[in-house]
């Protein structure tokens, strides 16, 4: 708790670990053994910890340097079995608490690192590296969340019908540019002053994407118009 007190993750000497991902490429879990044990064995560990999970993807590799693989394959099946599972219910739990940002990482570098919840290092690399590899991370402190009954739920879908299959037909078209979509989808939330309703059309817009399970890359038909 101290180190968060004192010192931020500016103003941590975080070069080593920066050193370290501008070179490396190869097996994930032999780079996550580099990391984790040059984070553990250092000062400042959760905020180290902290700022590999929040600035660690910015930093490109010149992938002049080759990790061979720390687990061999049998090895890596097991941790699967006994690990998987329980990482991503750990991210759950605590992203389900909504802390503040330092304690959620406080805590999360608690369960890998202290023996109890992963019991050896391989376990702790395991979890360490799948954890920095998770699409939920980096966690960010979120606001309140709209919830609504079974039944209003289902009288929005009845009231906004003709929208929200326009909506099923912009996410099914193919469009040059993504900001074409997103556009057209947010001229139909701007027709409407309730929030409610606004909430409804764009849940059923994210089932519908999801339904799709396209590609982004898809919806550009030209690579000279494709947009990040």
């Amino acid at each position: 708790m101290s180190d968060i007190i004192e010192q931020s993750i500016e103003t941590i000497d975080t070069k080593e670990l920066s050193d370290i991902l501008s070179v490396v490429t190869g097996d994930a879990f032999g780079i996550g053994h580099i990391l984790y044990e040059r984070i553990k064995n250092s000062q400042y560990s959760v905020l180290k910890f902290q700022w590999l999970l929040e600035k660690g993807y910015m930093i490109d590799s010149s992938e002049t340097q080759e990790i061979e693989a720390h687990f061999d394959e049998s090895q890596l099946d097991l941790l699967v079995k006994q690990c998987e599972g329980r990482v991503s219910k750990l991210l759950n739990k605590l992203i389900a608490e909504k802390l503040p940002s330092n304690a959620f990482y406080m805590k999360l570098w608690e369960y890998i690192s202290d023996g109890i919840y992963f019991k050896d290092m391989d376990e702790q690399i395991y979890a360490f590296m799948s954890i920095f590899m998770d699409r939920r991370l980096p966690y960010f402190e979120i606001g309140r969340t709209l919830t609504m009954e079974s039944a209003e739920y289902a009288q929005q879908i009845e009231n906004l019908q003709d929208e929200i299959k326009k909506i099923q037909h912009i996410c099914a078209i193919e469009l040059s540019q993504k900001t074409e979509r997103a556009s057209l989808i947010l001229d139909i939330l701007d027709a409407h002053a309730d929030s409610n309703e606004k909430v409804v059309l764009l849940a059923n817009a994210l089932v519908f994407m999801r339904q799709l399970s396209i590609p982004p890359d898809f919806f550009l038909v030209d690579d000279e118009m494709q947009q990040d």
